[in-house]
């Protein structure tokens, strides 16, 4: 037999194998789910011996975008390339261009071209992203077989047989737990020096605030939570911050299907509940509300409807007062720049009737529209698959209703008390001195605990941290069981400088460090406290605030000029109490 008689039997042998082996393997099946512009597939042949698969578009014009291949030992390659002639020994994917259109296929290949080895087809999920949503009808799925690629007989397509069966996700385990501070316990000095609503800058835990929350954030920590601080602006209507509260949790700090506690304090449960109310609440495990206004709290009434801020909570007081004195001096009163600038007490008037005119039994709520919560009102109650649990004090003096009369013609002609001037209150044991116990309730909440605590009691004694440590399922409480936390702090010496850094030394020459611009001591002794200012600018803000026992404020303002050290000190006496007590 010649040469050529062997290569035509040769050929004729190789076409027989082929066909008889494409008759063998003409069982390939496939499960296939789509998820929005997402397929999902899974290969099943009657053969080991398959190395390449392919995505081909029958139809429509959803193009490919990205590409996934099962997990396997080597890491696929992925490329853009016209044709897939890519000529490499690991495991290749490759997105093609057919005719001038990108991303009209997918190729996967596992052969090596060097020893010309195929692989077996690896087991697993393939996965396809697309530029939108495609049909089980625009799409085929194809293997290829040895001996060879190339010719058209070796592609084979393969039919759907139903969905896929994907991997149920192993959930992460709960190991953050986010922790939102109640109103105005956020700090941030370029925005509320420079009355600004918007700023790039970061909010922090205020100085003043610290011996509130700083306990608690510690003893979870200790009792091995991740534990993320959320701070806000404050001033923003609640829904806002809850906006916000959503990018946190979906930030990159959090693994895509990781889930994590919250706890809110105050107003910070107001934040938690809003984001829950607005979203899916996929992100939360648990939420703890802790001594908030689940149904408002009637001391937003006084500065809301006229300015004035009333001193049943010094943390608030502190904060609402310097950015009022501050950046209302060009206002006609306070309550038009709380309703401009503050919008977010609106959130936080009751929703219950809560007013009373002098001489008449019934309760009544404000006739104004802009006067009544409607957030709260429209807050729903959905718990969404959230364990839910609230915290609430009881046993101290809380406003429960105010008593009203007509506002006079000054405050009229000022748009003051529209629904009533205060004449009086009516108050309640059953709160904790700023909400009502039946105020913090939260609906839908599998777990609740009512305590003999303050507002301020309710996240840093000793009994509050313990309950809080207990709903996020701490085995082992590490908490001193010892209550030293009784005491509420009536004054505050509070001094602010910016642009500036500088170092307060009180009468035993401890010193503490500005923080974004603040010094605060509160329940401070009578004495000197001396002031090492470096200015950052030709002209210095600085700010000294008291807050006195009695209730009264005394709050001044300085410009210092030239950039560089100064030296000043505070003449501090509570018992004789002046505005100017700053001395050089």
């Amino acid at each position: 037999m010649n040469k050529y008689s062997k290569l035509i039997l040769t050929l004729i042998i190789t076409l027989i194998l082929t066909l008889a082996f494409q008759g063998h393997v003409s069982a390939c099946t496939y499960e296939a789910t789509i998820t929005g512009d997402h397929i999902d597939f899974s290969i099943t042949t009657d053969t080991n011996n398959l190395a390449v698969i392919q995505y081909i578009r029958l139809s429509g014009s959803t193009l490919v975008t990205k590409m996934y291949g099962p997990n396997i030992s080597t890491p696929w390659s992925y490329f853009d390339d016209p044709n897939c002639n890519i000529y490499i020994s690991d495991p290749v994917g490759c997105r093609q261009i057919r005719f001038g259109v990108f991303g009209t296929s997918a190729f996967w290949q596992w052969y090596d071209w060097a020893s010309q080895q195929y692989h077996s087809l690896p087991s697993g999920i393939w996965s396809i992203d697309f530029n939108s949503v495609p049909t089980y009808e625009s799409i085929g799925i194809q293997y290829a077989v040895v001996p060879g690629t190339y010719s058209p007989f070796n592609w084979m397509f393969c039919t759907r047989t139903g969905d896929v069966v994907l991997p149920t996700p192993t959930p992460a385990p709960v190991t953050k737990a986010v922790s939102a501070p109640g109103l105005m316990a956020s700090w941030n000095a370029d925005a509320i020096l420079n009355c600004k609503s918007e700023t790039n800058t970061e909010w922090v835990l205020a100085p003043y605030a610290e011996d509130v929350y700083n306990p608690i954030l510690t003893a979870m920590r200790e009792n091995g939570w991740d534990t993320l601080p959320f701070y806000y602006d404050w001033r923003k209507p609640v829904a806002e911050n809850s906006d916000k509260l959503a990018s946190f949790l979906n930030s990159d700090i959090f693994a895509p299907n990781e889930k994590v506690n919250f706890v809110g304090h105050s107003m910070g449960g107001l934040v938690g509940r809003g984001y829950l109310d607005a979203f899916d609440g996929s992100k939360l495990e648990s939420m703890l509300t802790v001594g908030t206004p689940n149904a408002g709290s009637a001391y937003a009434y006084p500065p809301w409807e006229g300015g004035e801020i009333w001193s049943n909570n010094l943390l608030e007081k502190i904060a609402l007062t310097i950015y009022l004195r501050h950046c209302g001096a060009t206002k006609q009163n306070l309550m038009e720049i709380i309703h401009q600038e503050v919008p977010s007490l609106q959130d936080l008037l009751p929703t219950h009737p809560y007013l009373k005119r002098i001489k008449t039994d019934s309760e009544y709520l404000p006739n104004v529209s802009e006067n009544r919560n409607t957030w709260l009102n429209g807050l729903g109650s959905d718990s969404k698959g959230v364990r839910l649990g609230y915290l609430a004090g009881t046993g101290f003096e809380t406003v429960e209703t105010i008593q009203t009369k007509d506002p006079n013609k000054k405050d009229t002609n000022q748009g003051l008390w529209a629904d009533g001037k205060p004449a009086g209150k009516f108050t309640s044991i059953l709160g904790d001195g700023t909400v009502l116990s039946s105020s913090a309730t939260l609906p839908n909440s599998s777990w609740n605990a009512i305590i003999n605590q303050t507002h301020r009691g309710l996240v840093n004694s000793s009994e509050s941290m313990g309950k809080i440590l207990e709903f996020l399922g701490t085995p082992d409480i590490n908490v001193n069981s010892t209550n030293i936390d009784i005491h509420e702090p009536n004054s505050a010496l509070v001094m602010v400088g910016y642009p500036a850094n500088f170092v307060v030394s009180d009468q035993d020459g401890k010193t503490k460090q500005d923080k974004d611009g603040m010094v605060s001591f509160v329940d401070p002794r009578k004495g000197l406290y001396k002031i090492n200012i470096l200015s950052k600018s030709e002209n210095t803000l600085f700010i000294v605030a008291q807050f006195l026992p009695n209730g009264e404020v005394k709050y001044k303002e300085y410009n210092f000029k030239g950039v560089g050290p100064k030296f000043k000190t505070v003449k501090f006496d509570p018992q004789n109490p002046k505005d100017d007590i700053l001395t050089h």
